[in-house]
């Protein structure tokens, strides 16, 4: 096994859950294990191109991840540049889909290629179900965000678009 997929519908419309991913520099504000995120020197703030770190905890581990395939409001290709283990030089694709007005899935694909592979595919199906539940953590966590947005939008709360 090479890849994860996963699929999450979302309570809100398409715009506000392309917005959430879309703020490249800004995963922190839901993902559950990222403590702090930014924009690397010189990076555009999104799109083709975009680079950005993550830190995991307080003196935890950092990733680089670049934007490598971008479509607005359709898809973004996100490869890890620099980080440690399985995820270095991992690809995640993420893929939009307006389902109605009012509600959006995210089809997430984790995937590994080259010596990563076949690592990949020779783990313990413990390790596999760890990192399927670490990514199920990550939908969860943007959905609940994407969802309060979209809730505070609808009610007119200043600040939530």
């Amino acid at each position: 096994m090479r890849e994860l997929h996963l699929c999450r519908n979302v309570e809100a419309p398409l715009p506000m859950l392309w917005r959430s991913w879309d703020r490249f520099g800004d995963i922190d504000r839901f993902h559950p294990k990222v403590m702090a995120s930014r924009l690397t020197r010189g990076s555009a703030r999104t799109g083709l191109g975009a680079e950005r770190w993550c830190l995991f905890g307080a003196g935890g581990p950092c990733l680089k991840e670049r934007i490598i395939a971008y479509q607005y409001e359709e898809y973004m290709v996100i490869h890890v540049v620099d980080g440690r283990g399985l995820l270095e030089d991992a690809r995640i694709t993420l893929d939009f889909v307006a389902l109605s007005t009012g509600q959006s899935r995210l089809a997430f694909r984790f995937e590994l290629s080259g010596r990563k592979g076949m690592l990949f595919r020779v783990l313990s199906s413990y390790a596999l179900k760890r990192l399927r539940m670490e990514f199920d953590g990550l939908l969860n966590a943007n959905a609940g965000y994407v969802e309060r947005c979209a809730c505070g939008a609808a009610q007119g709360v200043p600040g939530t678009a």
